[in-house]
C-alpha cells in the first residue's frame, strides 16, 4: 500500500458504481439474484493508481488478452466458486481504471474494499473488486463462472471491447457499460 502512494502518480476521479443487479426486479425476462428495486448503486471520489501504470511497471508482454483480479473475500458457501472477474486488455491499460486506496478523501472503509478497491469508470460493479489480492495478466479469455455463465445479459449488440468477443455467444454477452438510468429522489429532512 505504501509503494502505491509513493512510487506511483496519484489520480483522483468522481464515479458511479452501480450493481449490475439494480432494478432487477424489473428485468424481463426476469433473472436470479437479489430481487432490487431501487438502489444498490453511490457515487464517490476515488483516489489511486491508474492500472496502467501498475501493468505497465510490471512488464505486460505481447500477446496480453486479459487482466484477471481477485480480492480477499471467500465464497459464502463451499460450492460457490471464488469471486474473479477479468477486464479486456484495452479496458484495463485505458488509463480511467484504477486500484483506489481512498474514498473521498479518506482511506476507504472496510465495506468498500479495504485496503484498495478497483474502480471501472463507466461499468458495472461486478468488475469493481474489492480488498484486490491478486492482478493477473491473462493470454487467453478468463473462464471462470463469474465471466460465464454469471453477469451476462440478452445478446443485442456487440461489446465496444474486441476482446470481449471471445466471451459473445449467441443468445448473451457480458454485461459490462453502465445502461443510461435514472432515479428522482427527494431529500429527506434534517439529513
Amino acid at each position: 500500500l505504501q509503494d502505491l502512494r509513493k512510487n506511483f502518480s496519484r489520480k483522483t476521479l468522481n464515479a458511479l458504481v452501480i450493481c449490475a443487479g439494480n432494478s432487477r426486479q424489473q428485468f424481463k425476462p426476469g433473472v436470479p439474484g437479489v430481487q432490487w428495486k431501487n438502489g444498490a448503486m453511490g457515487n464517490a471520489r476515488w483516489t489511486g493508481v491508474p492500472l496502467s501504470e501498475l501493468l505497465a511497471a510490471a512488464g505486460v508482454k505481447d500477446g496480453a488478452f486479459a487482466v484477471s483480479f481477485n480480492g480477499l473475500d471467500h465464497p459464502p458457501f463451499e460450492k460457490t466458486p471464488d469471486f474473479v472477474k477479468s477486464l479486456p486488455i484495452d479496458r484495463a491499460m485505458d488509463g480511467e481504471v484504477m486500484v483506489a486506496y481512498e474514498m473521498n478523501g479518506a482511506p476507504i472503509p472496510h465495506d468498500h474494499g479495504f485496503p484498495v478497491r478497483l474502480v471501472v469508470p463507466g461499468w458495472m460493479a461486478t468488475y469493481w473488486i474489492k480488498q484486490v489480492s491478486q492482478i493477473s495478466v491473462k493470454s487467453k479469455p478468463l473462464d471462470h463462472f463469474w465471466m460465464n455463465p454469471a453477469y451476462r445479459v440478452p445478446r443485442e449488440e456487440t461489446p465496444p471491447y474486441e476482446s470481449f468477443k471471445s466471451q459473445e455467444r449467441s443468445d448473451t454477452k457480458p454485461v459490462t457499460e453502465i445502461a443510461v438510468n435514472s432515479l428522482i429522489t427527494y431529500p429527506v429532512a434534517n439529513q
